[in-house]
């Protein structure tokens, strides 16, 4: 049986990080969450992710783009796949993240549709990681 993708949500909303988290759970993945900017970055110096999901704006004094930059530049025996996940859907937004070393963007859009446009980017991210793609 194949290892479970670890999996870090960084969203300061709890109830969409709560969602995302149990929507994943249920689907095998492991999930860590975090609430802000000091915590994602104690769990990504501490831990290793396969994919971390990142909030552009968080409440904190690290914003999505800090973190996005601290987990590009880990030194990890593994890769970390960065869905980059924002309401604020601005083309420049998406291109910086691109540029910095995002894998994917989701747009948050009403009625939940995110969801499954953030279940079907770790779906894809796992396949390539267990050679599938």
């Amino acid at each position: 049986m194949k290892e479970k993708i670890r999996v870090l949500i960084i969203e300061d909303n709890e109830a969409i990080n709560q969602f995302i988290k149990e929507d994943l759970a249920e689907n095998g993945y492991h999930v860590d969450s975090v609430y802000n900017g000091e915590d994602a970055i104690q769990k990504i110096e501490n831990e290793t992710y396969e994919i971390a999901i990142l909030d552009i704006r968080l409440k904190s004094d690290i914003s999505g783009i800090d973190i996005l930059k601290k987990i590009k530049s880990k030194k990890a025996s593994r890769k970390t796949y960065v869905i980059m996940h924002t309401v604020f859907g601005a083309p420049e937004d998406m291109e910086r993240a691109r540029r910095l070393g995002a894998d994917a963007y989701v747009a948050k859009l009403s009625g939940g549709e995110e969801d499954n446009l953030l279940l079907r980017e770790a779906d894809n991210i796992r396949k390539k990681i267990h050679g599938l793609s």
